[in-house]
Formats: C-alpha cells, structure tokens, sequence
C-alpha cells in the first residue's frame, strides 16, 4: 500500500481527496493541514511517501513554502491549485512537479486519483526515446522518470531497433524526425512490420515541417505527434493518453477471449486458434492434440451449495488447470462445468500420465465455500491425434470423455490405448 503526504488545508476538499486515494489507489493517506504539520510528517521515520499531493497556500505558507520543503527531501509531488492564468502555470512548472491539478469540481478529483493510480503502476511502462540530439534526449528523459516511466534511449533508427528487439515490453516510442542514416518515418514504418499498433504507441516529434509533418508521421504509423517546442504538461498528456489508449484495447481484447468467470481462455479463442494450429500440423509442423474435461456431478454441487459455490469450485479447478500447461499450450472455458485442453507436440506416450496426473491433482483439490470444503472429481477425454480438423479432433475427445463418464467417472480415456479409473482412495465426485 503507498504512504501519500496529502498537505490540504480545505476540511471539505481534503476529506474528499483522502477518501477517494483510500478507497480508489487504494493508499494510506496522511493528511496535514500546515507546513508545519507536513514537516512534522516526514520527519516521521514510519511513513515511506511514494508521493506529496500539495496546496499551494497554506495559513503558514501563502506562497509555495511547502514545495521547498518536499523538494529538499526529493518527494515527488503534485500540486493543487485554484489559479489558471499562464503565469501561475509556468510558475508551477518551474518547481519540476510531478503534474498539477485545477480545483474545480469532481472532474479535478478524478483526475487526481487517476494520477495517482498512473504514478503507482508507470514504472511498469517501458518508454523508448530515440533522437540524434543528446541534449533533446536526456530532456525527454528526465521528464519522463519524473512521472516514474521506465525509459530507454537510442541515438539513431538501428539503435531503436536493437532495443526493440531485446525489450518486448517497450510500450511507447519517442521518435525525431530529423536523424542521420535512417530518419523517424522510415523507423515507424520499419517498426510497424512486427509492432502492432495496439501493442505499441508511437509518438512523432519535429521541430520543424508544418502541418503535413504530422500528418506523414501518423499516415507512416505514428499514434500522436509533438511539435518542437513542446510544454512539459503536453508531453505528459500525450503519453498518459498513449499509455491508457493500449491498456483499453488490451481490457478489449481479453474480454474478447477470456472467460468472464475464471479468466481462461474462452469458446472463441479456443476454436479460433485451435483451427490454426490443426491447420499449421496438417502441414506437418508440429502434432496437436485435444482433451475434453468435465465435472463430475457438477449439478450437486449447484444443488447443495448454489451457483455461488459452483462458481468457487469453477474458479479454483481453472487455476490449477492454467499453473499445470505452458504457454504453447490452450486451455479453455468452452462450457459450464466442461474445459478443453490443447496441446501441442505431446507425444501419444506422454498424453495418459499427463492427464492422469493432473485427474489426481484436481481430486485432491479443495475449494474453500463458507464454512465448507468441497472436493470435487474430473473425467477426461484425451485425443492425441495425429491429424485432423479441429472438429473432428474435439468429436474424438468428446466421445473418449463419454467413455470415462460410462466408465464410471473420475478416470481418463485416452485414444493411445490407456485408460485409467480411480482407484486412490479420493473423494467420489460428491461434495463433502
């Protein structure tokens, strides 16, 4: 949890602030109303402030003292303010803060607390700076890691490249114009070739050129462009705009593929990349297979604990379905109480302990409900192949399963010969 120095003389304005960081960031606020109490504060060896939050005038302090005081200590700061005539702005400019916030209305409070949230995840963001201009380049540098942004720098367009290509997490690219040996519209449309723009945001920058420069930056595969000089509030607004543009496609497209419930991979994901790699082995690159898995007696579960405790025991089996598989491997939500698994390159050999191991896991697996424990069983159909469509992979798996289930349950059926029902003294697929 972050300590945040919040220095408000306003009891309205303040308890708003604190609430909101409390409940939103979430954060453990401490609030001072004075110099002297924001002092005090930070003296204070059992707070480890991560951020100030400042008014400008205080009762001890009219104009700007506590600034001095948390800059002395290095705290990064924001700063509250009622004023906004150009002056006042580049006034607060002038005192290198982290960004500043108007006081008028809810909307000033949403900003703050989204501020605060940016400041607290940015240094997850990786930021890529690259322009010949040494000078150019440590300004963008340093004003980026004022807002804890992780920043990476490259002098040229083969630089920028090579730093692409050893940081997968670079989120946001800086480009000049004007650089010798490969200038910045020939690096974006280099860049675009293996770099979506929903992964990565590109932001071009000149000093010179007109209004066709921003235009040929973006119709190259810039996302924003920046005219030299540029204030210090517009480069962060652009960049904070970036930075929240990829996540919103990212919360898109995992709601696009992922199981609202247990956060697996879902229906249309597994068939649209299943089709692709039945497709890919087909052409002989690699061997696919399927497993069907199902819950036994899931309606009891229903029945005994309601579809909350249903969805509890969903939950829980599908994390240890995602810890058991790699990466390369798919595994899905694709019905209520019944999960898909595909696998690639698992020799036939290998498909029957695989499984069966994780059938003895998953019976071991206990959901906490309440007051209650509930242990539940699986039955597995595994299809290992060789070759065929999705379809009819997944009617082979499906029919292996409903041998399981005939079976007796709690037990894998598998199409390499082996099959295997439960003889380890676990649960019997009835809630406990």
């Amino acid at each position: 949890m972050l300590d945040i120095l919040l220095v408000e003389d306003s009891q309205f304005f303040g308890s708003i602030v604190r609430n909101r960081l409390v409940s939103d960031v979430p954060a453990r606020v401490v609030w001072a109303r004075s110099v002297r109490e924001a002092v005090e504060a930070m003296n204070d060896e059992s707070y480890n402030f991560f951020l100030a939050i400042l008014d400008l005038h205080l009762p001890d302090g009219m104009d700007g003292q506590v600034v001095e005081q948390v800059s002395a200590r290095g705290l990064p700061f924001v700063v509250l303010t009622s004023s906004s005539d150009d002056d006042t702005w580049d006034s607060i400019w002038a005192r290198r803060p982290v960004d500043y916030v108007l006081k008028e209305g809810a909307q000033a409070i949403d900003y703050l607390v989204d501020l605060v949230f940016r400041l607290s995840i940015n240094d997850r963001v990786a930021v890529l700076v690259v322009d010949d201009s040494a000078i150019a380049r440590l300004k963008l540098c340093q004003l980026l890691e004022v807002q804890r942004y992780r920043v990476l720098q490259a002098c040229n367009g083969a630089e920028a490249l090579q730093l692409l290509r050893q940081h997968s997490d670079v989120r946001i690219m800086i480009v000049d114009y004007h650089m010798p040996g490969m200038d910045g519209l020939e690096l974006i449309r280099r860049v675009r070739q293996s770099h979506h723009r929903k992964d990565l945001a590109i932001v071009g920058i000149s000093a010179h050129g007109s209004g066709h420069t921003s235009a040929r930056f973006l119709k190259s595969g810039a996302n924003d462009y920046l005219h030299k000089p540029f204030i210090t509030e517009e480069l962060y607004c652009r960049v904070a705009e970036n930075v929240r543009a990829l996540d919103y496609i990212r919360k898109l497209d995992a709601l696009a593929t992922q199981d609202y419930l247990t956060g697996l991979k879902n229906r249309r994901y597994f068939f649209d990349v299943g089709q692709k790699l039945c497709a890919n082995a087909q052409r002989r690159n690699l061997g696919v297979g399927v497993a069907l898995l199902d819950i036994d007696f899931f309606k009891k579960i229903n029945d005994t604990y309601g579809h909350d405790g249903g969805d509890a025991v969903l939950r829980t089996l599908s994390a240890a379905l995602a810890s058991r598989f790699r990466d390369s491997d798919v595994v899905a939500r694709i019905g209520g109480e019944e999960f898909a698994i595909l696998t690639t390159n698992m020799s036939p050999g290998r498909a029957f302990p695989v499984f069966d191991e994780l059938r003895r896991n998953l019976q071991a697996t206990k959901t906490d409900f309440g007051e209650h424990r509930i242990m539940v069983s699986v039955s597995i159909g595994v299809c290992t192949g060789p070759e065929g469509s999705l379809e009819e992979l997944l009617k082979r798996a499906d029919e292996l399963l409903y041998q399981a289930k005939e079976g007796g349950r709690n037990r894998v059926v598998c199409d390499c010969g082996a099959e295997g029902p439960s003889h380890d003294g676990g649960p019997d697929a009835t809630p406990h």
